[in-house]
């Protein structure tokens, strides 16, 4: 009986020390998103940002859409036109702009019927007394590169829509300047 307990006891002890030490593996930090743009101190805009205008084909880059020097925005909605001959989105990202915490989302993605239409909108929640004044990305469009060529990115002037809480267009919204953007993919 001592001869079979030494023999359980010794097992166990080579199990144990044999067995590396197990951290539990490493987790990889949270990723955050990267929601730079260029400064714009003057220009009352909507701007397509990217920070590439160059790239292989089958890589990815970022479009974010960019309101710049906006005043008591309770909501913005807009329609972006993408060459998605040479371009697929992949992925989109609410801005930190209007939330998303207090934001009321709707990233429709490509329009029925119009595959190159990228269409989204953002509002505060009703109630909430919230309004975006300054800049800030609103959305950012995940790309991946599909076909060589220039692939152009193109806000539709007549579905940008920028409002305040009660529904009226803000009071600079007539003078708003609109930059589109384009990458060459090789």
């Amino acid at each position: 009986m001592k001869h079979s307990i030494w023999l359980l006891v010794a097992g166990l002890a080579l199990t144990i020390f044999s067995c590396k030490k197990d951290d539990g593996g490493t987790i990889p930090p949270p990723t955050t998103e990267d929601f730079t743009f260029p400064a714009n101190s003057t220009k009352f805009s909507a701007t397509l940002y990217t920070s590439t205008t160059s790239i292989a084909n089958n890589g990815t880059f970022d479009i974010r859409f960019v309101l710049y020097n906006i005043t008591s925005a309770f909501g913005a909605a807009a329609e972006i036109t993408f060459s998605n001959d040479k371009v697929q989105i992949t992925e989109s990202v609410v801005g930190p702009a209007f939330g998303p915490a207090e934001a009321i989302i709707s990233l429709r993605g490509p329009v029925p019927g119009a595959p190159n239409t990228y269409s989204f909108g953002v509002t505060y929640k009703a109630g909430s007394n919230l309004s975006l004044t300054g800049s800030g990305v609103i959305v950012k469009l995940k790309c991946k590169a599909t076909a060589a060529g220039t692939a152009n990115f193109t806000i539709t002037p007549a579905k940008l829509e920028i409002k305040k809480s009660d529904g009226t267009p803000i009071s600079n919204f007539g003078t708003i300047l609109i930059e589109n953007a384009s990458v060459v993919i090789n």
